[in-house]
């Protein structure tokens, strides 16, 4: 599907309602936006409800342990978990 749009003074573009119905784009919906060659593409960006999946890992944590873990060790794991995933990708960029 193929539709005009205009840009903006303010460089704001509307999604054709249409298309906004069928992705399910809401008021304040993420997207990705990137420059591909002479086009504009833009990206539905799912992003997770952080505070909820923070809130299940604790209870996972807790049931799997037996005890109460406290956030400031979780953040502690997650920043490990970070610089070895961060290692990885290095290593396979370096080949």
């Amino acid at each position: 599907m193929t539709d005009i749009a205009r840009i903006s003074t303010k460089g704001q573009v509307v999604i054709p309602q249409a298309i906004r119905d069928e992705l399910d784009l809401q008021d304040g919906t993420p997207v990705a936006v990137a420059r591909v060659a002479d086009m504009i593409v833009m990206r539905r960006l799912d992003v997770p409800n952080l505070r909820e999946r923070f809130g299940r890992l604790k209870a996972s944590l807790r049931k799997a342990s037996g005890r109460d873990v406290s956030e400031t060790q979780i953040m502690k794991w997650v920043r490990e978990d970070r610089k070895l995933q961060n290692a990885k990708a290095r290593s396979g960029r370096a080949r």
